[in-house]
């Protein structure tokens, strides 16, 4: 389920939850006695720790939840998100990954984004059953972890990864991207037409199907590279040519 709406006077709210990876289930079980004895612990946490029963109520909320809603903990005891009058797609991804928890007995992790004091962040959380002396689920442990920082870093690292591969695939120079063993992994445009190849047909041939391994250069060349972590070899781009490669270490 994921949702993006704008508030008014707000950031768009996005709120995701998936299904639990097979195999999850009893890990995420906790009983109200031991989760009761936690609540110390809980407290001093960096994340944001809620405890929900039946009807979508807070139960418990630790302190931190001041430094991103902008309200103390009792604020929340006894009332829903809904109640609240948190955004209806916050709301809507809530209730179904609680109900979700309540009738499977089974954690749920969510992404959700949240707007407050501190502007948008953006959030993971475990929901996690916690069962009663019967054995169902009576409330469901919420523990949020703040992953803005994370989430805008990987952001950013995609983008100069995106910006990367245009700035090869455009290039005039012939580039292939090599495994220390030989293998060709990518080659761009330019290389492909030099070498009068597919990149399929690239990858298949090797760096030993389009480098001169008989050249005597090339010791001296594999020399340079131990020692400055670039050097020069020489290629075979066709039958009876030679050209002079530079090779650099990533």
């Amino acid at each position: 389920m994921s949702q993006r709406r704008r508030q008014a006077g707000g950031f768009p709210q996005t709120a995701s939850f998936k299904p639990p990876p097979a195999g999850i289930g009893a890990v995420g079980e906790w009983s109200v006695g031991q989760t009761k004895s936690l609540e110390g612990i809980l407290t001093h946490l960096s994340g944001i720790v809620a405890r929900f029963d039946r009807d979508f109520r807070h139960l418990y909320v630790s302190p931190s939840i001041e430094e991103f809603a902008g309200l103390p903990p009792e604020a929340f005891l006894g009332k829903s998100n809904r109640e609240l009058g948190m955004p209806s797609d916050l709301v809507e991804c809530w209730e179904a990954a609680l109900e979700h928890v309540f009738t499977t007995g089974r954690q749920l992790p969510i992404e959700f984004m949240f707007s407050g004091p501190k502007g948008r962040s953006c959030f993971e959380a475990i929901l996690a059953p916690e069962i009663g002396p019967a054995g169902n689920v009576v409330s469901v442990l919420a523990v949020n972890r703040n992953v803005t920082a994370q989430n805008t870093a990987l952001a950013a690292l995609e983008e100069s990864e995106a910006r990367y591969r245009m700035l090869v695939q455009q290039s005039g120079d012939a580039i292939l991207l090599t495994a220390p063993d030989g293998q060709i992994l990518s080659a761009n445009p330019t290389a492909c037409r030099m070498f009068g190849m597919t990149e399929e047909e690239l990858r298949r041939a090797g760096r030993s199907g389009v480098v001169d391994l008989t050249d005597p250069r090339l010791v001296a060349a594999l020399e340079e590279r131990v020692a400055t972590g670039r050097f020069t070899i020489w290629s075979k781009p066709g039958e009876g040519t030679r050209v002079s490669v530079e090779i650099r270490r990533q």
